[in-house]
């Protein structure tokens, strides 16, 4: 069978191929060798470091990056030969110059004690992957295929004084360090830097164009700057001394802040001895200061008002007379027996009351005889639906968001909720207004009892 000029040439660029990859691959052993000799080793916990293994390899494990990563940092390395030690393919097109910054960082927030690392456990893993993810879909390619691990020093047995670190994995699964993750990383600190240096210099102007909003309205950045200058300023906080880097990465890094007095402040806030920030970028060169002036719900944000008349408190004991009397009676009462999660002292009789009003509803803890449409207990929870009834402060349906944002200015950290002890306030929004107002009293709730418990 005589064959075709077409077969003889795809099968000379099948064998030219072949042998192309076959010296490549022979280079990339002997460049990896030859670059490594002089550059330190070492042997972490889990992985083999070290020259022997580069005669072997051409490329570094996941670990044994790590143990690279842990060589630089030791105090007198030689960063440059231990950069040098790692395959380009492994770099990323990392620069020297990015690799020794990124390695300091490391080293800086671990204070140079750091001399070993080991993995994370499954739940740490997932824990982290799902905070990453959570800050954008664009990072969850890197989150499920990147090796997750804890820098620590040998000395200190425990979960403290550790510092994650993240080693990213190609299609084939090969370890490598992403040139993106690297420069990002050095990216985010930069710009905590910046925050903390204008935050702790007092610009309200520069500060405002920092911090995080929902909405972009100057009046409500101004607010937030002013609020965080005053809660770190009465507070006599030392930037230097009582912060530190929990955790740094392209999505997030992380600071714990220890306050070791209380010098003042305003009587509405909550203090904290310790507390953690954090600055998060859902994209390229995109940041978001999760940072506040911790804040409670006022009383009056509590009490409810139809016009000039108040009708009752959230958590206060409520006869429907004293409603009829004030806005008539209501549209409908529905009872339902007690659930087993809501805790009422000493009384078997109890029930819960739901009362509708043409503006608002009630969750009531009470009684309510089946005959009629008169009720009375604690109110629970009270939902606003339409205008016509609000807080003390003037929170109501159809309130601007950036109205609601200058009264409690860090509440869009949260979801829209705010609360004191015991009772906690959310606002729906829709196009800039208030849609819904739900206040709820918690204590009767067992399960959010336990929790503060915890």
């Amino acid at each position: 069978m005589k064959l075709s000029k077409t077969f003889w040439k795809r099968l000379a660029v099948i064998c030219v191929a072949v042998v192309a990859l076959a010296v490549g691959g022979l280079l990339n052993v002997y460049y990896t060798t030859t670059l490594s000799n002089g550059a330190s080793g070492g042997t972490g916990q889990g992985g083999q470091s070290g020259n022997g293994a580069l005669l072997l390899v051409s490329s570094y494990t996941d670990s044994q990056l790590v143990q690279k990563i842990l060589d630089a940092m030791v105090s007198g390395a030689d960063v440059q030969a231990v950069y040098d030690s790692i395959p380009l393919y492994q770099l990323n097109g990392i620069t020297y110059e990015e690799f020794y910054q990124y390695v300091g960082l490391l080293k800086q927030f671990t204070d140079g004690k750091a001399d070993t690392y080991e993995n994370m456990t499954i739940s740490e893993r997932e824990a982290v992957q799902k905070r990453i993810v959570s800050h954008s879909n664009e990072y969850k390619k890197v989150a499920y295929t990147s090796s997750y691990f804890w820098l620590k020093n040998s000395a200190i047995s425990g979960e403290s004084e550790r510092l994650p670190l993240v080693i990213q994995k190609n299609i084939q699964g090969e370890p490598y360090l992403s040139r993106d993750w690297v420069t990002r990383s050095i990216n985010i600190y930069d710009y905590s830097n910046l925050y903390f240096s204008v935050l702790e210099n007092g610009n309200v102007d520069e500060l405002s164009l920092l911090v995080w909003s929902d909405i972009e309205d100057p009046s409500v950045r101004e607010y937030k700057a002013e609020k965080l200058i005053q809660y770190y300023q009465n507070r006599e906080f030392d930037f230097d001394a009582s912060m530190s880097v929990t955790s740094i990465r392209m999505d997030e890094i992380a600071f714990e802040q220890r306050f070791d007095a209380m010098s003042g402040g305003d009587t509405d806030e909550m203090d904290y001895s310790q507390r953690t920030i954090s600055i998060i970028s859902p994209g390229k060169d995109v940041f978001e200061v999760i940072d506040e002036a911790p804040m409670t719900l006022e009383k009056t944000d509590q009490i409810i008002y139809a016009g000039e008349n108040e009708l009752f408190g959230v958590g206060e004991y409520v006869y429907s007379d004293h409603l009829t009397e004030l806005i008539g009676a209501p549209d409908e009462v529905i009872r339902h027996p007690l659930p087993d999660w809501i805790e009422y002292p000493d009384d078997t009789e109890a029930m819960l009351v739901d009362v509708q009003y043409p503006n608002f509803t009630l969750q009531v803890i009470g009684y309510s005889p089946a005959d009629d449409d008169r009720w009375e207990g604690v109110v629970r929870t009270v939902s606003l639906l339409r205008p016509g009834v609000r807080t003390g402060s003037g929170i109501e349906i159809g309130s601007e968001t950036k109205e609601l944002l200058l009264r409690y200015p860090f509440m869009d950290q949260h979801g829209y909720s705010i609360y004191d002890s015991r009772v906690e306030l959310y606002a729906g929004r829709k196009d800039g207004g208030l849609v819904s107002v739900i206040i709820t009293d918690h204590s009767y709730n067992q399960r959010y009892r336990a929790s503060e418990r915890r």
